[in-house]
């Protein structure tokens, strides 16, 4: 891109502000500085001295007083020409065959009503229509190059980059020339010295050194001064000299002008880039120089002499000295110096109030310049006529979005606004292409859930993101959707009568802006065109801006937008960018603005393939700034919503439950439902949509209302009530919940391991159970295990996500144990012989399975969270697992077995070879995954891979011959099976029998979160990798382990 100063001068208006008020300043400043410099050239140079002093600190005042606000403004900033502010009023002007809407920008909203440039892609119209855009007085291109990538680019952070590595440079190389070898005086001359300092009533401690390495005097030191003096000054031969150099450099003592010279040097770095800075402190010195040869020529009392030895040793000098150095004498001022010495001698110096007269007159000055602002000049008067015949002519008809408009009869709706509660957009009609009939519906409920009206034919589908597909207007009594397949946006009245649709939207998002009723569409994924789109309530295109959105929300707070996706992005009624900041993982799916503190949530989703991406739920204040970051781990985050009367943030993820979260506190657990949206209506419900049903609940969780979507289960449903309009104290009860929940802190897994060769029961034992984050690190762990491997019983360790436990068992020490997610043991419980464990997600009990393999009594023991036994039933098993959809749990072994909680038998099945060794189930479902293992050494049994139906029935049998089947995992994302043999690599299967190999690893076991991340553990360590086998990290065992056992959250 090209960027020219009139561009840069029209856009970022406020970081431009920021920028240029100081800048403007200082230039004031320094530029009147240097004129009474040159004209005090020939004065005394107490003055020059005195005028470099007050001009320092009134640098120093001048950046101070522009953090304040200014009581007048000067105009000293170019005009901007403007146009019409938005073309609401000529809706007849649209744009056919254009990439980019017609953009109107202004500069700021205090011009919102004044003529704006007009910017028009150069891709619009003929040859002869373009040329007559670019003759227009007020034309800006908006193209680029072919092929060129868009850049975002922030001025202020790319100007502080700039200037910071100019002033380090200069600073260090400042800093590296204060210290250099010397020797301390000899006695004779450093009493010469003080008799030198008595004599121009100089009475501080003295440091006076010579040296071999410089060839004239100087003085140096960070704050107390330090005298060098060539090392060939102190033979007696130099005695005048010598004198004549220790008076100057004591007179530069005596005037503190070292210390000033520092202020200054620092003052010239830090405006590095600025001309008018780049000899300051020469002129400062030169000032200090011309007083102190007047001070020692007093001193010798003979200014001749004087003279001839300021001309010796500035001829003598060979090299530059330090910046921070006080020299003697350059050679490109000595002939000045020696004229002056003459007629310094008989001016009068100048008083201490004197002089403090001129300095707090000058700053005075300086303090008036901080109060007035600098802004730009008025713009020209544009004639609207004119313009109006100019944008005619370079808009083409008809609009870019075809309009389709309905008439409406009499009054719009009869239907109050208060009595609407929800709207609710579903996709239930599985079929998402755009040639043939659809089915998804439009739905609206009043405050008790009854229906008051409902439109179908409509064409929605699952996205990543864009939560809000349907927005309410109750001001002015509005219903809008999207829908991203049909790509058009439908606009309704509160009775439910259709007035106008557009044709062509490729948006999934929609926002109405408070204060005007206009309506923001955006999309963020394939679909998308790149762009938000803006019309307003008559369906009329007006100008939009070139940012795209997965979400969007408008801010009533500071009348602006949020717009999230692949960056986070707040934006003005006129397309000012207010806050910009790309997402680093993934992308950010979903975004809602408390209306009282302008504070915006936002949840970030993460990648279950992309290993660089993150679930995070932030909260920004209305500037950006992050107040609050919540790192998830594996949560598969989806969906957040602000409640508008205590501005915490409710947020789902796709299978992780509902949760609450407040600026301050820990997320709170308040139902295992597993929301795609979340709302809250005008009266305080808080409603909820599922995949089968929009619920309303309390903030305990409580289903108080349940609505059943009208076909299949719905993969995402949109809610929505007012953007604009939440009151608050709406909603009077209260979320008082009880904490037996606890927040997973970041942990991904947990890892028990056999790394522990010997497992005698009575001897001491190092088998470790090791939680660890999603980038690897291990949060804590517990030792002195003893575990050793089986046959089969892969669930060896089990987490309850909701209630925030795990639980592990020892199948030789005989010993369940739990503890929370901060490592705490919460209680143990001996003489447990169990070798698997599951846990029951409705009621937190935990199950422990005993099999025929493990000594002691055979049978399946039901434990609370207190560690207390409720129940035990009389059956074997190697591995178990809980049906969500059935509320039942499997256990295999030697038979296959279905148990309801109360120990019914719901299904059962003896088998004919020798075990089965794992079990998992599909949670969407009810579908069993069931891995029967073939005796290694006898050869008794089959090696086989079954899946059964939630009854039991048949679904699929694989025969996996002579393969050693010891574990399997069924993937929740995709009803999927990953298993292994003890030797043979790891596969998958679908359940129409398709196999694909996907790592050749010797898999013991697999545990695979709810949103699809695969973890395996080999007798080495245990890994994630994706789908295809790739390892993507990598946790070593501290020792070969046999077997490991492993559960994610």
């Amino acid at each position: 891109m090209l960027l020219t100063l009139p561009s840069l001068l029209a856009s970022s208006e406020s970081e431009l502000q920021q920028l240029l008020q100081p800048l403007v300043r200082i230039s004031i400043v320094l530029s009147i500085a240097w004129l009474l410099h040159h004209a005090l050239k020939r004065a005394n140079p107490q003055l020059r001295v005195l005028l470099w002093r007050t001009t320092t600190v009134g640098l120093f005042l001048v950046a101070l007083a522009s953090l304040q606000s200014y009581h007048w403004n000067l105009p000293l900033l170019p005009a901007v020409s403007t146009s019409t502010s938005r073309l609401a009023e000529t809706p007849n002007h649209s744009v056919d065959n254009m990439h980019g809407p017609l953009v109107v920008s202004r500069s700021d909203a205090a011009v919102a009503e004044a003529p704006t440039a007009i910017a028009v892609p150069e891709s619009v119209g003929t040859a002869a229509s373009q040329l007559r855009i670019e003759q227009h007085p007020h034309y800006v291109s908006t193209a680029e190059p072919v092929g060129a990538t868009r850049m975002t680019i922030n001025l202020s952070q790319s100007l502080l980059v700039v200037w910071l590595l100019g002033f380090v440079a200069i600073s260090f190389s400042w800093l590296a020339s204060l210290y250099r070898g010397a020797s301390p005086l000899p006695r004779d001359i450093a009493r010469e010295a003080r008799a030198i300092a008595s004599r121009i009533d100089y009475s501080a401690t003295l440091n006076i050194r010579h040296s071999a390495n410089i060839d004239m005097p100087c003085t140096i030191g960070l704050w107390t001064p330090c005298i060098l003096l060539p090392s060939s000054q102190c033979n007696l031969a130099a005695r005048d000299e010598r004198q004549a150099s220790l008076a100057h450099e004591l007179g530069h003592c005596k005037r503190h002008d070292l210390r000033w010279n520092h202020l200054l040097a620092l003052l010239q770095a830090v405006l590095w880039f600025h001309p008018l800075a780049w000899k300051i402190r020469l002129a400062h010195t030169d000032a200090c120089d011309e007083l102190c040869d007047t001070i020692a020529a007093r001193c010798l009392g003979n200014a001749t002499l004087y003279g001839r030895l300021l001309a010796a040793v500035a001829v003598r000098a060979a090299s530059r000295q330090a910046a921070s150095a006080l020299a003697m004498a350059r050679r490109s001022q000595v002939r000045i110096r020696i004229e002056a010495v003459q007629h310094n001698l008989a001016r009068r110096a100048i008083g201490f109030w004197q002089a403090g007269t001129i300095s707090v007159s000058a700053l005075l000055v300086v303090l008036l310049l901080g109060t007035v602002g600098i802004t730009r000049a008025e713009p020209p008067v544009v004639e609207q006529e004119s313009l109006d015949e100019t944008v005619d002519s370079l808009v083409p008809s008809p609009f870019r979005f075809p309009v389709t408009r309905f008439e409406v009869e009499e009054p719009e709706s009869d239907v109050n606004p208060n009595d609407i509660d929800i709207a609710i957009l579903d996709d239930a009609d599985p079929t998402f292409d755009p040639d043939k009939p659809h089915h998804d519906t439009l739905r609206v409920f009043d405050t008790d859930g009854d229906l008051l009206w409902s439109h179908t034919g409509l064409n929605s589908i699952v996205s990543v993101g864009g939560v809000h597909g349907v927005a309410i207007d109750r001001q002015r009594g509005r219903v809008y959707v999207c829908e991203p397949v049909s790509k058009r946006i439908t606009a309704f009245n509160l009775a439910g009568t259709k007035i106008w649709q557009i044709d062509g939207i490729n948006a999934e998002c929609l926002a109405v802006d408070g204060k005007t009723g206009d309506i923001w569409c955006s999309g963020g994924n394939s679909l998308s065109s790149g762009e938000t789109v803006v019309f307003n309530m008559d369906g009329f295109e007006l100008p939009g801006f070139p940012h795209r959105a997965i979400d969007m929300a408008y801010d009533p707070h500071t009348d602006a937008f949020w717009l999230v996706g692949f960056e986070v992005v707040k934006l003005t009624r006129e397309g000012t960018v207010l806050f910009r900041e790309p997402v680093n993982g993934w992308i950010c799916a979903s975004v809602s603005v408390d209306p009282n503190t302008g504070n915006a949530w936002i949840a970030e989703r993460r990648h279950s393939q992309e290993a660089d991406s993150r679930s995070h739920l932030w909260c920004r204040g209305p500037d950006g700034t992050v107040r609050r970051e919540l790192s998830l781990g594996a949560d598969h985050l989806f969906v957040v919503e602000c409640e508008p009367k205590s501005g915490d943030a409710f947020f789902s993820g796709y299978l992780t439950g509902l949760r609450r979260v407040s600026l301050e506190g820990d997320p709170q657990q308040i139902s295992q439902l597993n929301a795609k949206s979340i709302e809250f209506s005008p009266v305080g419900n808080l409603w909820v949509t599922t995949t089968d049903a929009i619920q309303r609940i309390d903030e305990q969780g409580k289903v108080l209302e349940s609505i059943p979507f009208s076909q299949e289960p719905s993969p995402e449903e949109k809610a929505t009530s007012s953007l604009d309009n939440h009151p608050t104290g709406a909603l009077e009860t209260s979320a008082n919940v009880e904490s037996t929940t606890a927040t997973n802190s970041g942990i991904e897994i947990a890892i028990l391991d056999n790394t522990d060769p010997t497992f005698m029961k009575d001897q001491p034992h190092h088998d470790y159970l090791r939680t660890f984050n999603r980038h690897g690190d291990e949060l804590w762990s517990q030792t002195d295990l003893n575990n050793a491997e089986t046959v089969g019983g892969v669930h060896g360790v089990v987490v309850d996500r909701q209630r925030g436990r795990i639980y592990i068992r020892e199948n030789v020490a005989g010993r369940v144990s739990a503890f929370d997610l901060a490592g705490t043991k919460l209680w143990h419980l001996d003489g447990v012989n169990a070798g698997c464990l599951a846990i029951d997600q409705a009621t937190g009990h935990l199950w422990c399975g005993g099999s025929t393999f493990s000594s002691g009594n055979i049978e399946t023991v039901v434990i609370d969270l207190d560690g207390k036994q409720l129940a035990a039933y009389p059956f074997a098993a190697l591995d178990m697992a809980y049906d969500p959809t059935t509320d039942a749990f499997w256990l295999v072994g030697p038979e296959v077995i279905k148990l309801a909680k109360d120990g019914e038998v719901l299904f059962r099945e003896s088998m004919n070879g020798w075990c089965y060794a794992s079990v998992s189930i599909d949670p969407n479902n009810g579908n069993v995954w069931i891995a029967e293992r073939k005796h290694t050494y006898d050869g008794k049994g089959k090696s086989s891979l079954w899946c059964r139906k939630a009854d039991g029935t048949i679904l699929r049998e694989i025969n996996l011959e002579s393969d050693d089947l010891f574990v399997v995992e069924c993937d929740p994302t995709s009803g999927e099976a990953y298993f292994s043999g003890y030797n043979t690599g790891l596969r998958r299967v679908s359940l129409d029998g398709d196999l694909q190999p996907v790592s050749a690893l010797s898999v013991k076991n697999i545990s695979i979160t709810p949103s699809g991340d695969i973890w395996i553990a080999t007798t080495t360590a245990a890994m994630q990798i994706n789908e295809y086998g790739k390892v993507l990290q990598k946790l070593p065992f501290s020792a070969k382990s046999p077997q490991a056992w492993i559960a994610t959250f």
